[in-house]
């Protein structure tokens, strides 16, 4: 479920910048598994977890058409879509935690795998669509 809705926020992002389907599905594709797979190559696992499971390449290709359809509909949901990204957020950061200590790791270092699985997807997502990262803005 994170996979996919990480997706859409990748897609939906990139469509409003005018990226034609292609570009969205690139931006979605990088915003759902970016941080897995940069987690992956740091601590060195292959293999890389979306190339080991084809479920994560359909999921996000499901995304594409599902959010192309749904289209400005979703705007209608984004409080839920907020939710379920929140949700997304804490679950990869455990699963990034969780695969540093099984590899015999440092809490310390568990927690930085755990927040890059959460959070370079999204950095990345907004760099590649010309915003400042959400993580990075000031709000209060």
């Amino acid at each position: 479920m994170g996979t996919f809705v990480f997706a859409i926020s990748g897609i939906r992002l990139a469509a409003r910048t005018d990226m034609d389907i292609f570009g969205a599905s690139v931006v979605g594709f990088v915003t759902a598994i970016g941080g897995g797979t940069v987690r992956d190559l740091l601590l060195n696992n292959h293999p890389i977890t979306w190339m080991a499971d084809i479920t994560y390449p359909l999921v996000i290709l499901a995304a594409v058409p599902f959010t192309f359809v749904m289209g400005k509909r979703l705007n209608n949901f984004s409080k839920t879509l907020f939710i379920f990204d929140t949700i997304g957020i804490a679950l990869f950061t455990i699963i990034g935690m969780e695969k540093a200590l099984s590899l015999g790791l440092s809490p310390f270092i568990a927690g930085l795998m755990g927040m890059i699985t959460a959070v370079v997807g999204g950095v990345t997502r907004d760099v590649l669509c010309r915003e400042i990262p959400l993580i990075f803005r000031f709000s209060i």
